[in-house]
């Protein structure tokens, strides 16, 4: 990466602490989360919760012990960093948001493919390539630094991102510290080169990696048999997940039957793909005997109501998988900055309560199991999405004394629930990954964002010019 790049890149022992923090050491691994005024959070059996005053202890990045602040006592004196959270009108914590689905190499594509309106998604998929080839590793890195602290900044700290660059996912994720899923693509419009040996072979050659990897195609009709049958194979092979867009629209869902004799589900069943390492996007064009059968294969959903609507895709049929049991496997993602141009979920959850409103009414409850339990379900990880002992230290802090949760019930504090939904997409105050501030006082402390907006900028005009030479 050339120098530019480099300087937004924060040095290691670059987190500032505020008057929250008392620091007794540097690089804290016993950290004393203090005084709580209101945790949120999922519980194991499904339930979420609203608690008051909890102290939560975390050592080398797991969660310990989530206590009352009177027990919490016995920790102060072990702690290498204790952050008070009941000043400045104190906060609400919960789980780090989990995107399912996202395109975070293509944030520097923000504002190109939405200047015309009616655009369908059809017409939008057909547009990309021309923009696309001009796009570099490098250049897709800073686009997905760009789009991961964006995710941070909204409470998201793991990220399923869908993409034809290992190599930029992995940069971003490790610079950044965004617990990512880097689902590179076998079959990629951008990138016609890539196949699933190129995959297995990332695979193979990027054991220790920061992201977690991943194969993903864009569309079934645009890839063979023998493809997914390879695709099936390095799933089992490497115990990796495998996802696409599903159904995505008419057109997509008649090409596979054209091209292949089969609709989109009779070819995952076929091909041993119908199962609980599969995550489908979008969803919309499908019947109710398919919907059953993606619930009885335990297939993972990312519901994206924005990306659906802006993209006049349809309305994915929610209610039906409530009707047959299958809405636990539904999660939320963001998809890219052309399809949603605000990077996050609060916003998302609200869309999907006005989404189908008329058709199954959800609790805010179900919505918030949707960016925390379900995701971390789907995703196949069982130590995200929930604050409890065991748990990795993935944790939102937002501010309390806040437009988004005043007023709100005392006496019944679930109502901060939905006051932080209905409010729409907010700041975090803080974030934790692993047990890392991330986040400190609203600033990034491994990011200098300043600089990165410059470049992100100077990059999006200089490959601007040369699409606008086309």
């Amino acid at each position: 990466m050339d120098r530019d790049f480099n300087r937004v890149i924060k040095s290691e022992n670059n987190a500032q602490y505020d008057k929250r923090c008392s620091l007794r050491t540097d690089n804290p691994k016993k950290i004393l989360v203090h005084r709580v005024p209101y945790l949120m959070t999922a519980t194991r059996l499904g339930k979420v919760e609203i608690v008051k005053n909890r102290s939560i202890w975390i050592e080398n990045g797991t969660i310990q012990d989530v206590c009352g602040d009177v027990e919490a006592e016995s920790y102060i004196s072990k702690a290498d960093l204790i952050y008070d959270a009941s000043l400045e009108g104190g906060v609400v914590v919960t789980p780090g948001f989990i995107n399912t689905h996202a395109h975070s190499h293509m944030y520097l594509m923000r504002s190109t493919l939405l200047l015309e309106e009616g655009e369908d998604i059809d017409q939008t998929i057909a547009a990309m390539p021309r923009w696309q080839q001009f796009e570099t590793d490098e250049s897709m890195c800073i686009a997905a630094i760009g789009d991961f602290t964006e995710q941070q900044k909204y409470g998201i700290t793991t990220t399923l991102s869908q993409g034809p660059s290992f190599e930029a996912i992995e940069l971003a994720a490790e610079k950044t510290r965004q617990r990512a899923f880097n689902a590179v693509s076998a079959v990629s419009n951008s990138r016609p080169q890539n196949t699933v040996a190129l995959v297995e072979q990332q695979i193979q050659a990027k054991r220790n990696v920061h992201s977690i990897p991943a194969v993903s195609i864009h569309y079934l009709y645009k890839a063979s048999d023998e493809t997914l049958r390879e695709i099936k194979r390095l799933v089992e092979q490497y115990n990796i997940l495998f996802t696409f867009h599903l159904a995505e629209s008419e057109f997509v869902r008649n090409a596979c039957v054209e091209n292949y004799g089969k609709t989109e589900i009779d070819r995952l069943e076929h091909a041993g793909l119908l199962n609980d390492r599969t995550i489908c996007s979008h969803a919309i064009y499908l019947h109710e005997k398919e919907v059953e059968r993606l619930i009885d294969g335990h297939v993972g959903i990312a519901h994206l109501p924005t990306s659906n609507a802006i993209h006049k895709s349809g309305r994915f049929a929610l209610e039906l998988f409530y009707k047959r049991g299958g809405h636990n496997r539904i999660s939320l993602g963001t998809d890219s900055v052309i399809s949603k141009s605000r990077l996050d979920l609060l916003t998302e959850s609200f869309q999907t309560k006005l989404t189908h409103l008329n058709f199954h009414a959800l609790t805010y409850a179900e919505l918030f199991k949707m960016m925390t339990i379900n995701a971390a379900e789907i995703l196949g990880l069982s130590s995200v999405g929930i604050i409890a002992p065991g748990y990795k230290a993935d944790i939102a802090f937002w501010a309390l004394k806040d437009r988004g949760f005043i007023p709100y019930d005392e006496k019944n504090p679930i109502s901060l629930l939905g006051n932080m939904i209905n409010h729409g997409g907010r700041i975090t105050r803080d974030l934790m990954i692993d047990g890392v501030f991330i986040i400190s006082n609203r600033i990034h402390n491994f990011i200098h964002e300043t600089r990165l907006l410059e470049l992100v900028q100077a990059e999006h005009m200089h490959i601007r010019e040369k699409f606008r030479e086309l």
